[in-house]
């Protein structure tokens, strides 16, 4: 399933940086084939939000919508566009969006871009609950793709990206891919399917994976750091709590 490819960071952009994820897969394995029992799991929650990052001079922490749907299927595309001119008469924008349908097929991706100077940035985060049968054991993996390009311009822009897949809340032991652009550098771009595993063992179990990109850009100021905005793990804090509430209500209607 295709995400829209007219969709773009404007064309003032001297640099941009960009993260992509797609193709979501989960292998099941029976780690115990005599006790009667198939080896099975049901994806029964999922919520998706992408935000801008970190706009500044003057732009306060933007946050984005969340999403919910059911089962497997997504039920509607999600994108935002954020854009801040700079006080040097450039433009620092961020966009973040995924795709309808099939949670396990839907791509999602952020991009940043900026000319003049300043910093910005997006992210766009995918949480995912998983049900799983006693003995279970699923196999995991993500393609992830991140781009890093500026023309002559640009020269002293700063450019970061990385996509992750991984368990909440830290993330492992999930795996990520990451580039960053050095300054005698013009172009990157890196792919990766990233894997994991996650099991259930003797017993049901029940498991939150997320799966996030971020892309950031930075001129004329200091980086931006190869970590996570407070922001960025207040949005992770947010889904995890939706998440909760959610399971506790079915709980509460299944007795």
């Amino acid at each position: 399933m295709a995400l829209n490819a007219a969709v773009a960071v404007p064309a003032t952009a001297a640099a941009t940086a960009e993260a992509r994820w797609s193709n979501l897969k989960i292998t099941v394995v029976d780690t115990n084939l005599r006790d009667g029992v198939e080896a099975g799991y049901s994806l029964s929650t999922a919520s998706m939000l992408v935000s801008s990052s970190s706009l500044q001079p003057d732009f306060e922490y933007a946050g984005g919508e969340g999403f919910r749907a059911d089962g497997v299927t997504w039920s509607e595309s999600l994108h935002h566009t954020y854009s801040l001119p700079t006080a040097s008469g450039g433009e620092i924008s961020a966009e973040g969006g995924a795709g309808a349908g099939d949670i396990r097929e839907v791509p999602g991706y952020v991009k940043a871009g900026i000319s003049g100077e300043g910093t910005g940035g997006a992210v766009i985060w995918r949480y995912l609950t998983i049900d799983m049968k006693k003995n279970t054991r699923l196999d995991i993996t993500l393609d992830v793709e991140v781009t890093l390009q500026r023309d002559g311009t640009q020269p002293g822009a700063s450019l970061f990206a990385e996509a992750v897949l991984g368990n909440v809340p830290t993330a492992a032991p999930g795996r990520s891919l990451t580039a960053t652009l050095g300054p005698e550098e013009n172009f990157q771009s890196l792919s990766r399917t990233l894997s994991f595993s996650v099991g259930s063992g003797p017993g049901f179990s029940s498991t939150t994976f997320v799966t996030y990109a971020r892309a950031s850009v930075s001129a004329g100021v200091p980086p931006v750091p190869g970590v996570p905005e407070p922001s960025t793990y207040a949005l992770l804090a947010g889904g995890l709590g939706l998440l909760g509430w959610r399971a506790r209500g079915r709980r509460s209607t299944a007795s």
